[in-house]
């Protein structure tokens, strides 16, 4: 009979021992880095619930979780919509009451993470992949301010003219 190539080798004593184990976690289906609970947290407290429902959306997408990433974004839309209603029609609200919002969300964010994500985020760190910096979750979160700052203003324009008009 034929030998195989690895039985016509000549094995080396002083090798060092091959493992059998693989050094990927197969079962994880997804490559690249995720946010930590502690980023999404920063990021929230720059961009508000708009910057913690994208990250949060962002590491379901990772983990696979569609179903899970699609009620984030929907409740992400609803929470963002029903501050920056609360913005408009409020005579005395101010950019405290904004951080004051950011911070809030910041410390419930933390905790709901790692009840929501933490046995992914487990596997994620056990199995040796890497987590986003927490530059780019400051990033994210100046980047959704922003964006809350910019839909804000058109918002108040469009509410002062209406309200030229009548």
């Amino acid at each position: 009979m034929a030998k195989t190539q690895a039985e016509n080798q000549i094995k080396n004593p002083y090798a060092a021992p091959q493992s059998e184990v693989s050094l990927t976690n197969e079962n994880t289906g997804y490559t690249g880095a995720v946010y930590n609970p502690l980023g999404i947290a920063i990021a929230t407290v720059f961009g508000s619930v708009l910057a913690a429902g994208l990250l949060l959306q962002s590491n379901f997408l990772k983990f696979k979780q569609r179903l899970a990433a699609t009620l984030t974004i929907l409740v992400t839309i609803i929470s963002t919509l029903s501050i920056l209603v609360f913005l408009l029609l409020s005579q005395n609200a101010s950019l405290l009451f904004y951080v004051l919002v950011n911070f809030i969300a910041a410390i419930l964010v933390m905790p709901c993470t790692f009840l929501i994500q933490g046995k992914a985020l487990e596997q994620h760190e056990e199995a040796g992949y890497r987590f986003h910096s927490y530059l780019r979750a400051v990033l994210m979160g100046i980047g959704c301010f922003l964006a809350i700052n910019v839909i804000f203003g058109l918002a108040l324009t469009l509410l002062s003219m209406v309200s030229v008009r009548y």
